[in-house]
């Protein structure tokens, strides 16, 4: 028979068998809608995320700014006009921060924006947070005292919808005066506090203008009004940046970046100069924090993609083995009507034939509703994305690309087809006589010499693996060598290798014995390789170097755990089966049943075993992700509180404790609570976004040889006072013991580094070097070599915003003089990322009576070890304003100098005594307090209740002490830092959990899928215990019973192996292994009730066959 008869076959079949045909297309459809489903998941991840950080850029393109520092003015509008081409719109905007307080809310920082009326159009609406309606903001905006509140600020003052307004709003603006002081004009400042009415309150999570605003908003002349008030000469002819608008509506339509980075970099040509200190200086700067944006998603999706993509493969797994198991059983239910068409003289090609296009057909139905399934998948996870990020549905949408819709058809055809593969095949294989006597066919022949060929060539790629270390690659070792098993490049080698080659030669094996002997082999090796990795290699610390891909080793030793285990098993089922029936059968009133289940399962090996294998691969990916997280939480909590050094709280004032006659705050702070054991005052101070005299120069600036340049060296650093008492306590040097606050560090100074990184230093060792390295900076007489180290804010590249990385400096060559001698400076230390260990810094300490600053120069010499109890709490991982808030400083990190330099710098108050705004020593702003309480004890909190209760309420505590009301604290404990960081990670793993959930999902349908086809398919041998005298409940109960064996068997393979994997990365990481027992029970539970609901109704339907009906069933 020909090409039509195939495919009249084909159609026939899937007419006359519409229930069983449902099944396979529903077995495609699962797979292709997890497959669909991780694709729209991941665009729309991606889209969601960059659309949570470009929704605050407006219908912002690009700002220009003043090139130098300081503001731009209305004259400038004109001549940035005539540099841009093709914008849409233009407009002025003035921006600041300062200290909000509403009520007894206060925030030390929050963003404050001067714009336009009349601003363009296309930079979007303003829209009411309650209706949602657009808002004229020119009705409110009247005078510079009435401001428009963002929601996001609303929410942060526990503010809501429901609140009735107007309100107050209280800061705090600069008055700067010149004052004649002998024959001197001296700038005097001063704080004036203001109070301001909010007038409405708009949604800054709505695309357009208003989410470019997360603080507060006032009309552009009236904090034209306000900022004036900073400049002796009150010149209100300031704006801060002009923005450019290319188009509108970039949230519906993204504008191209490749056209937007084209504009830029034109633009950037154009830019006109001027003179400064005899140097080309560009008269402005522009920056797009769009295109800063897409490039970190770039960064971090280039990553992310790819590891969802390998979970993805390895769920979609489950929908290839249960598609796989449909296509089985349904040649095995139709070796009767095989058996007749080879009779009738059908050949096997025409068999073939006719089951592919079958499946293709199926694939075809199962695609389509595949789509549809992968469009409600991507819905929901936009669903949960909206929680994620908190940034409104509108943000969230599920992105379908056309060519998902045309991959997801063509994925049902591929599917149904590869899975139709084997089953075609035993179908064309099928023995008349036996199939015409309904004699079940076992295929326990040895393998084809074919078969043979493709184990020679596994083994061939597996051998390549193996000695490619030593031999291939000079730089491993030789596997025979004790030093080739130190290495995670070594390991991967290792477990390519010993899979490939072994899995060849139990292919090659099975043409000569057994299959289950040689298979058996294969499944050994497979699943011992990575369990010796993990028990043995990483637990007796064999494996001392991780510079390889500790990722790619996770997944391929997680395929070939699953792999090895699921061979293992299967290939013993019968005997498995048999230790099980032996079992039952001493169970009263399972005799019968413990004769008849067991049996089932391993008459049908094959299939029973890709049953298992569903929930194996899903249980061991679902472990897997539980108890990593919960070793992880566990172990970071712990190490988190060594590391703290028992710091349990950081406290923030908005200003310098006042210097008090009788009292502290400090003491103030111990008579709080009696579990407050310590207390450490430190001071630091944040320069204003627009004072650039105080930034960090990175090149000399007195040097006109350095090419120092204020545009591209200067950074707006933090800065903080570090004394010996703060830090050693009553300690006078490292060899002493009760040190106050030794954390540690990373990178070290000259003579404390060691000459080359120990990666398996203990805690103990990097302790004791950090102690050493404090030593030196507090050693008045040590001065660190500076090395030629050089950085610019425009040739930093974005994806090295990793932290820190261990320097060593061997390579480096130090700064010489003009007399060729070695240039040393007193250290400072760090917890910039932007700031390489023995790079020279310029300080700009006091002012010289010309206006410009005097600067001092100092060496990198250490940074804080920013990995360890969350980072330095005074550092920028503590801080909470990041970019949103404007506070630039602080989030990219802070300078700490020792107290002999303070007096030096008016950082810390005015250093003539002619200022009243000179700081005493012990006015400190900041404070860490350590408690008898364990890091993680809830009474932290209460404790930080406690203090900002004392600080913050009116006319009661602290501000009874001083008499003021604006004067207001943060209390932050450590842990609450952590908490944060373990509730993203929490949030990431019930993201990624959508994805192996999902997976549970196919084996549950899966299994109610096979409930049905097995209960159809062995009518016959249903009569057959009907007719031997098996009751009804017992032919259900054989029916549930197979079911739930399979799930088990699973769920202990996924147990095991999930396990497994959690030993190999608490050897890895150095922790104790924690165990999910609640996540174990819970899957034990869900298995249960699975199996029990997927086999309840087909084993009813079963008992209630007619034994002379099933008796005559053919199929």
């Amino acid at each position: 028979m020909g090409l039509i008869s195939s495919i009249k076959i084909a159609k026939r079949a899937l007419t006359r068998r519409k229930t069983k045909n449902f099944s396979a297309i529903l077995a495609i459809a699962l797979g292709v809608t997890l497959m669909v489903g991780i694709q729209i998941t991941t665009d729309t991840l991606e889209n969601a995320f960059l659309t949570s950080l470009l929704i605050r850029e407006g219908e912002v393109d690009i700002r220009f700014s003043n090139g130098t520092g300081g503001f731009l003015t209305a004259a400038d509008k004109e001549n940035i006009s005539a540099l841009v081409t093709d914008e849409l719109a233009i407009m002025p905007e003035l921006k600041s921060s300062g200290p909000a307080m509403i009520g007894s809310q206060f925030e030390p920082s929050v963003s404050m924006a001067g714009i336009p009326f009349d601003y363009d159009a296309a930079f979007g609406e303003f829209c009411y947070w309650d209706s949602g309606e657009v808002m004229d903001i020119s009705t409110y905006l009247t005078v510079n005292t009435s401001v428009l509140l963002s929601s996001s600020l609303a929410e942060d003052m526990d503010i809501n919808k429901s609140t009735e307004l107007p309100i107050t709003l209280t800061t705090e603006f600069t008055i700067n005066d010149n004052v004649l002081v002998g024959n001197e004009t001296v700038t005097v400042g001063s704080e004036v506090r203001v109070n301001l009415t909010i007038r409405e309150i708009f949604d800054s999570r709505h695309p357009g203008i208003g989410a470019s605003y997360r603080g507060v908003v006032f009309s552009l002349e009236g904090y034209q009004d306000w900022i004036s008030l900073q400049d002796p000469l009150r010149n209100k002819d300031v704006i801060g940046a002009y923005l450019i608008a290319y188009q509108t509506d970039h949230f519906t339509t993204p504008i191209d970046e490749a056209l937007l980075q084209e504009r830029f970099d034109a633009l950037e040509e154009i830019l006109p100069v001027k003179m400064v200190n005899d140097q080309e200086v560009n008269v402005y700067a522009i920056d797009s924090a769009r295109l800063l944006y897409v490039g970190i998603i770039d960064l971090i999706f280039t990553l992310m993609s790819s590891f969802l993509n390998v979970l993805g493969l390895l769920i979609i797994i489950t929908g290839i083995l249960l598609i796989t198991n449909v296509q089985l059983m349904s040649v095995e239910d139709r070796e009767f009507q095989t058996g007749v068409l080879r009779a009738v003289g059908e050949k096997r090609g025409g068999i073939f034939r006719s089951m592919l296009f079958e499946t293709l057909f199926q694939g075809v139905f199962g695609g389509i509703f595949g789509l549809a399934g992968g469009l409600i998948f991507g819905q929901v996870v936009a669903l949960y994305l909206v929680s994620l990020f908190g940034s409104g549905s509108a943000s969230v949408q599920p992105i379908v690309k056309e060519s998902v819709v045309i991959f997801s058809v063509l994925v049902g055809v591929i599917l149904g087809m590869l899975t139709g593969l084997l089953p075609a095949l035993r179908a064309s294989r099928v023995n008349i006589v036996e199939a015409l006597r309904g004699i079940k066919i076992t295929f326990e022949e040895k393998s084809s010499a074919n078969f043979a060929v493709i184990g020679v060539l596994l083994g061939i790629v597996g051998i390549f693996f193996l000695i490619t270390n030593g031999g291939i690659n000079k730089d491993l070792q030789y596997i025979w060598k004790t030093s080739g098993w130190d290495n995670l490049l070594e390991w991967e080698n290792i477990l390519l290798g010993a899979g490939f080659l072994f899995s060849g030669l139990g292919i090659v094996f099975s043409r000569y014995i057994s299959r289950t002997k040689a298979f058996n082999l294969t499944a050994i090796v497979l699943w011992g390789t990575p369990v010796f990795m993990f028990v043995v290699a990483m637990g007796n610390g064999w494996i001392t170097d991780m510079s390889g891909s500790s990722m790619g080793i996770l997944i391929i030793a997680i395929i070939e755990v699953v792999i090895g285990s699921v061979l293992l098993v299967g290939m013993n089922l019968p005997y498995i089966m048999r230790i099980l029936r032996n079992t039952l059968i001493k169970i009263r009133g399972l005799k019968g049943v413990a004769q008849v289940a067991p049996a089932l399962i391993s008459s049908h090996k094959t299939r029973s075993t890709l049953t298992f294998a569903i929930f194996a691969v899903v249980l061991t990916l679902n472990v897997t992700v539980a108890s990593l997280v919960a070793t992880n939480i566990d172990s970071t909590i712990g190490q988190s509180e060594e590391d703290s050094r028992g710091v349990d709280l950081y406290i923030q004032l908005s200003a310098p404790e006042y210097d008090l006659p009788d009292t502290s705050y400090t003491n103030e702070l111990y008579k709080l609570d009696s579990s407050i054991t310590d207390v450490i005052g430190m001071k630091t101070f944040t320069p204003s976004s627009t004072d650039y005299t105080r930034y960090v120069a990175t090149k000399d600036p007195y040097d006109p040889e350095s090419g120092f340049n204020p545009q591209k060296n200067l950074l707006p650093l933090s800065f903080g006072e570090l004394r010996s008492d703060q830090i050693r306590g009553e300690a006078q040097n490292a060899a002493d013991e009760n040190w106050r606050f030794d954390f540690y560090m990373f990178n070290l100074p000259d003579g404390v580094r060691p000459s080359t990184i120990d990666l398996g230093a203990s805690d103990e060792e990097l302790l004791n070097q950090s102690k050493t390295a404090w030593d030196r900076f507090f050693d008045p007489d040590y001065k660190m070599t500076a090395y030629n180290i050089t950085f610019d804010l425009e040739n930093f590249d974005i994806s090295s915003m990793g932290g820190f990385s261990a320097a060593t400096l061997d390579d480096v060559d130090p700064i010489l003089d003009i007399n060729g001698s070695v240039v040393q400076y007193p250290i400072v230390f760090t917890d910039s990322f932007l700031l390489p260990l023995g790079m020279p810094i310029w300080i700009a300490f006091n002012t010289s009576q010309f206006g410009f600053p005097v600067y001092q120069p100092f060496t990198i010499g250490g940074s804080f070890d920013s990995e360890r109890a969350g980072g330095w709490p005074l550092s920028r991982n503590m801080q909470t304003e990041g970019f949103s808030s404007g506070s630039f400083s602080g989030t990219m990190g802070s300078v700490y100098f020792p107290e002999r330099f303070s007096n030096y710098t008016d950082f810390f108050g005015m250093v003539d005594e002619l200022s009243p705004d000179k700081r005493e020593a012990d006015q400190f702003d900041t404070f860490l307090v350590k408690t008898s309480y364990p890091f993680d004890h809830p009474g932290i909190d209460t404790i930080a209740q406690l203090i900002e209760d004392f600080t913050n309420t009116r006319k009661s505590g602290y501000r009874e002490i001083i008499d003021d009301e604006f004067m207001v604290a943060t209390a932050t404990s450590l842990y609450s830092k952590l908490e944060a960081s373990l509730e993203m990670m929490e949030q990431m793993t019930s993201f990624l959990q959508i994805y192996v959930n999902f997976g549970l999902i196919i084996g549950a349908v899966g299994m109610a899928v096979i409930s049905v086809r097995n209960v159809a398919e062995r009518k016959r041998e249903i009569g057959m215990m009907r007719a031997i005298g098996f009751p009804r409940y017992q032919v259900m109960t054989a029916a549930l019973l197979e079911l739930m064996v399979l799930g088990f068997i699973g769920l202990f393979i996924g147990v095991v192996n999930g396990l497994l994997v959690n030993v190999g990365f608490s050897n890895m990481m150095d922790v104790p292994v924690v165990i999910p027992w609640g996540t174990i029970g819970a899957y034990l539970s869900f298995i249960t009730f699975i199996g029990l609901l997927a086999g309840a109704i087909p084993g009813w339907v079963a008992s209630r066959i007619p034994a002379a009906e099933a008796l005559r069933y053919v199929g």
